[in-house]
């Protein structure tokens, strides 16, 4: 089944081009004056059975009415980008929190699959519907502190960023406990599989996570077509993002041992976002690649950094930028 796209008004500014079947959100009135707001929830849902509909509805009014709630708290803030994603992401979350178990959320399970390369903020991140469990999962293990960004008073023009925000949160409630450590361990029970928690759903209904490219060693890697030859080495090259996730499968059944790094080309070490990598803990180490008939895959995340917003906002720096990942 095609999964409908929630496309909200109210959250992304202009109204957009929507399919048949989005709800959408649009408050009535000039910011920061949002007095009334309107609720679209179109049916019937033509590509839903009559109980999904059901489940469907019930899970539209409450994300629906959430948007709500973070207009009130964000006002027009909620128009920007950053703001956009992370608001999507949380009223999906709060869906599951109202209605748990309730399967609408799982129409993000394939994009959340194959995005986590597209990271939480810049200029490949589209909107965070998807990362729900992300929220969830923080959520959960730190008492409910997304709903503390929203509420923070220290939103002013010129800070409006929630990943910044929700940092800030994670290091007044936990010290030493950072957005980059938590991200870093969700996208470890990503790729390796989660029984439990808010992961589960998601990676029962497609499976586990997209790898971003599949490498058979036993072929000459110089004739893969995404491999480049650089002296003794051959180099895969990917676009980078903060707090992104990359999984690269590796088949390798002949008889050479192959060593994996990993680099960010193309930003100045101010603005590069953190890069840890390995096959199961991220601790940046070089990888071997040895003989074996089971593939091995091998995770690169990529974190925040400072959380400057020079670093959030420098989205020109992110476009030149490269994940480049070195066999030798």
């Amino acid at each position: 089944m095609q999964a409908a796209r929630r496309a909200d008004a109210g959250a992304t500014g202009p109204l957009p081009r929507l399919k048949n079947g989005d709800p959408w959100t649009l408050p009535v009135g000039t910011p920061p004056c949002l007095e009334r707001f309107l609720i679209v929830l179109p049916l019937p849902q033509s590509e839903r059975t009559a109980l999904q509909e059901i489940e469907w509805l019930r899970a539209a009014v409450y994300h629906e009415l959430e948007h709500v709630a973070q207009f009130c708290l964000r006002k027009d803030y909620l128009l920007l980008r950053a703001w956009r994603s992370f608001a999507e992401a949380c009223a999906v979350a709060k869906e599951q929190d109202l209605a748990p178990g309730n399967p609408a959320a799982l129409d993000y399970a394939h994009d959340f699959r194959s995005r986590l390369i597209h990271g939480l903020t810049g200029p490949l991140a589209e909107f965070g519907y998807h990362l729900y469990s992300f929220i969830q999962w923080i959520d959960r293990r730190h008492s409910g502190i997304t709903d503390e960004v929203w509420r923070d008073q220290k939103v002013r023009p010129g800070y409006p960023d929630p990943l910044e925000l929700l940092n800030e949160q994670l290091a007044a409630a936990t010290p030493m406990t950072t957005l980059d450590a938590e991200w870093r361990s969700f996208c470890r029970m990503a790729v390796h599989g989660s029984r439990g928690g808010p992961l589960a759903p998601l990676l029962e209904r497609h499976g586990r996570i997209i790898p971003t490219a599949v490498i058979d060693l036993q072929e000459i890697p110089g004739m893969l077509p995404w491999l480049r030859q650089e002296g003794t080495s051959y180099v895969l090259r990917l676009p980078v993002n903060y707090w992104s996730c990359h999984v690269i499968r590796f088949f390798n059944e002949s008889s050479r041992t192959w060593t994996v790094t990993a680099r960010i080309d193309g930003m100045s070490a101010h603005h590069a976002p953190p890069l840890h990598w390995g096959l199961g803990r991220l601790n940046r180490s070089p990888c071997s690649v040895s003989s074996a008939k089971r593939p091995r895959d091998i995770t690169f995340v990529t974190g925040g950094g400072s959380l400057d917003r020079s670093n959030l906002l420098n989205e020109g720096a992110l476009a030149s930028a490269e994940l480049v990942i070195v066999l030798s």
